[in-house]
């Protein structure tokens, strides 16, 4: 029941902040649904992959835990408990695996239907408070073949539609996932791939990678700021928001690691792992790099003056710029209309 009740908490969730990050503005109930529908499917994807491999190798597994969040994303994902697990190499491979490529099997499709539906606007016109979302190899190649050029790019981008977001947001926990460190997805990979390896990898990354992650947010963030002339102290607390992802996981890691005798992984049996396997795995990381985005969300700040965001303008329908001081009234273009 609790499985249910957490599933059913999190379905509301995710409703809830749809509703209030709507296509348009507009609040309704069917933009909550057309974000929450296909987030929960790819996640539960992700679950249900873990946990009929897991069964399959009869290695123990509860039924996924959601996590419901009222703001965010609506939810902090899932959790399958594995009291004992295995250390044999293959089936911590495949059990680990699964989740991550059954969730993309969801969320590829959902986000191609969801870029499809996302009209291309100026940057300068989604709000003065808009965000621009981080950008992935994937997903910038997915906005590249549905709209036909790199987008952001000459001050363009997609206004993200509710589905297309739930779409992004399947790839960034995904992303999260296949992070090759502790006891996630990634971790559990690469423990497989590297065995006792891995304690060294797993340590190069939280001790060298994660800081180098945070201290090129920061650095990006402040000078993208001070292109626009932002104060110092603003530029720093851009920076320092930009850097909180790679410092959050370098806490827990430090956390779960102390929780774990000073392992970043349980210790695994010696047998290797096959030729197909030990490609799989090495897919799954290739995955991690394919899908890696610095940070989640930024200000838009190509739009930006020294005082802040642009104040709000009036603006015309969403096809046009907004109306210059003195010029006379524009219709929006009929479709075909060559001007």
């Amino acid at each position: 029941m609790l499985h249910l009740a957490l599933f059913a908490a999190t379905c509301l969730t995710t409703t809830w902040v749809g509703i209030d990050h709507a296509f348009g503005s507009t609040g309704q109930l069917t933009d909550g649904l057309a974000y929450s529908v296909p987030l929960m499917a790819i996640l539960l994807a992700h679950e249900l992959g873990h946990f009929i491999t897991a069964k399959i190798h009869r290695v123990e597994a509860s039924l996924p835990y959601f996590v419901p969040l009222p703001f965010a994303f609506g939810t902090f994902g899932a959790v399958i408990l594995a009291p004992r697990g295995t250390t044999d190499r293959a089936r911590t491979l495949d059990v680990a695996i699964a989740g991550p490529l059954a969730g993309l099997a969801i969320a590829l499709p959902v986000l191609w239907w969801g870029i499809a539906h996302s009209p291309v606007l100026p940057i300068a016109q989604m709000g003065a408070n808009s965000e621009m979302e981080g950008n992935s190899v994937v997903y910038l190649a997915m906005k590249y073949l549905v709209h036909g050029r790199w987008l952001p790019g000459g001050g363009l981008d997609i206004n993200m539609h509710p589905t297309a977001l739930a779409g992004w947001v399947g790839l960034f926990v995904t992303m999260l996932n296949l992070l090759p460190v502790g006891q996630l997805d990634g971790g559990h990979v690469g423990a497989a791939l590297l065995g006792e390896r891995f304690e060294l990898a797993a340590r190069s990354i939280h001790k060298g990678l994660l800081p180098l992650w945070a201290m090129g947010n920061f650095a990006y963030l402040t000078w993208l700021s001070s292109r626009v002339g932002l104060p110092t102290e603003d530029r720093f607390d851009l920076g320092l928001k930009a850097a909180l992802l790679p410092l959050t996981w370098m806490a827990l890691l430090s956390l779960m690691r102390r929780l774990d005798n000073g392992r970043y992984h349980p210790a695994l049996d010696p047998e290797p792992l096959g030729p197909r396997r030990r490609a799989l795995g090495i897919f799954g990381l290739a995955l991690f790099v394919l899908l890696f985005l610095p940070y989640p969300f930024r200000p838009s700040l190509e739009t930006w003056g020294p005082d802040g965001p642009p104040k709000p303008r009036t603006t015309g329908p969403a096809n046009l710029p907004a109306r210059v001081p003195g010029e006379p009234p524009r219709s929006p273009r009929a479709p075909g209309d060559k001007g």
